[in-house]
């Protein structure tokens, strides 16, 4: 299965995203399904197998491929189907 991921924010903001993830699945989505990002999303980008989106509070959230830790979560999960708050390292 190829992972895809594709969002945009609307106005208010809410997360709609054409994409095999975000929504506790990995399932193609042929329409935009609301992704329940905790929160009030103010800014969402997506690239070709992960997206992320930016709380109101300054909290980042990502989802998607993740088998090289590129969505920032500390771990190598392959894929995160939910949203997952990103946490700074303060080291």
């Amino acid at each position: 299965m190829k992972y895809e991921c594709g969002c945009c924010c609307t106005v208010p903001c809410i997360a709609l995203c054409v994409a095999t993830t975000g929504v506790g699945n990995k399932e193609d989505q042929p329409l935009p399904i609301k992704v329940n990002v905790p929160g009030h999303a103010v800014s969402c980008s997506a690239g070709g197998n992960a997206s992320c989106c930016l709380t109101k509070t300054g909290k980042l959230f990502t989802w998607g491929s993740n088998n090289r830790g590129q969505l920032g979560l500390g771990t190598t999960s392959d894929q995160v189907v939910y949203p997952s708050q990103v946490y700074a390292s303060h080291e």
